[in-house]
Parts: structure tokens; sequence; C-alpha cells
């Protein structure tokens, strides 16, 4: 669920407080071959089951703050593949800082997780490619 932000004449319901205490995971799936992350993406898995190669993109406008974040399911045959749009995007994982990580095989999964502003940890089995 993406984030909400509260108004100051904004009345908070018990429905509100439900909906946001009670926030589940969850699970999006696309035959997408292109894909840019967005905040409706947080806590979510995205499930991409492509038999073709798969780019997933984080812009600065996927504006997510730090401690959000969400999954990438490698479903399908095709190579799924995180990419920063630019270089005012930061990814690093495993130990290296690259602009693309690609998830090992079909039916592994990855976190992205926002440590900064326009700055992301590829957490599970990628590699910088």
């Amino acid at each position: 669920m993406p984030r909400k932000t509260f108004t100051t004449s904004e009345v908070l319901t018990a429905a509100n407080t439900n909906l946001y205490l009670y926030n589940r995971p969850g699970v999006t799936s696309s035959t997408a071959t292109a894909y840019t992350a967005t905040t409706s993406d947080i806590n979510n898995t995205l499930v991409f089951t492509a038999a073709s190669a798969v780019t997933v993109t984080i812009s600065t406008a996927t504006a997510l703050v730090a401690g959000e974040v969400f999954n990438v399911l490698r479903d399908g045959a095709g190579t799924v593949t995180i990419t920063a749009a630019s270089t005012a995007v930061s990814i690093k994982g495993r130990g290296t800082a690259a602009s693309n990580y690609a998830i090992g095989t079909q039916y592994d999964m990855v976190s992205v997780q926002c440590i900064d502003t326009n700055s992301y940890r590829v957490i599970g089995n990628a590699t910088a490619s």
C-alpha cells in the first residue's frame, strides 16, 4: 500500500486507522517486459511471468523514502533486471555498486530497500550485470 500523507484539515477515521494498522503486503503479477517502480509498490511483491527479458526501472520518480521496500519475483523464464534510470539513482547489492542487477534464476526473488533519497539496495540473489 502506498504511504498516505494526511493534511491538517483531514479527519482520520476508524476506517483509515484500520487500513493502515492492518497493512497486508500485496502481490501484483505482470507479463510486462518493462516496468517502473512507484510508491504503490511499497510492501508488495511484483511477480514477473514473461518468457522474455524484463526490466524493472527505479527512477527519481519512484520516490520511496528510507525504510520502504518492495520485492521482485522472477517467476517466468525471462531474465529480470533491476536498473537505475539515471546516475541520480544509486543501486548497490552483493558488495558492489552498479546500474543493473539481474535476478539469479527463475523462481528467485529479491527485495529492493530504499535507504536514503534515490539510494537503494538489492537484497538477495541478484548480480551486477
